[in-house]
């Protein structure tokens, strides 16, 4: 048994209680995430984890892709949309096309996952056939 000082041992035991105090994540459909970003690294904004925005899916429950390492929110039809902070984040992390790829989903085809800002209205051509 190695004999430790004692500035080791107070270091391992505030290491211990350090990880003892965090909780894990848990999605909207019951899974735990013990691991996740520092809350230092979403700091001032929107975050799928320490702070939800209000968007379209929020009401939406959660659920991890650990396939992808993304965050889904699955609509009232059972498809899962990346949610929309979780791609917000990758965008600053990792970059605009990163988090453009990540944002390709098979959707329900009923628009779930889509943002509508009245300025929108109005301003769509429509093709005639």
């Amino acid at each position: 048994m190695k004999n430790i000082t004692e500035v080791e041992f107070k270091k391992d035991m505030a290491e211990l209680i350090k990880k003892a105090k965090k909780q894990p994540y848990v999605t909207g459909t019951g899974q735990k995430i013990i691991r996740t970003h520092s809350i230092k690294d979403c700091e001032g904004f929107p975050c799928v984890i320490h702070n939800p925005s209000e968007h379209r899916m929020s009401s939406y429950p959660t659920h991890w892709r650990e396939d992808r390492g993304l965050m889904e929110r699955m609509c009232p039809h059972g498809v899962g949309h990346p949610d929309p902070d979780d791609i917000a984040h990758k965008k600053r992390t990792r970059g605009a096309k990163y988090a453009e790829i990540e944002s390709i989903h098979g959707c329900c085809g009923s628009g779930c996952c889509i943002e509508r800002r009245s300025e929108d209205y109005g301003r769509r051509k429509v093709s005639k056939l």
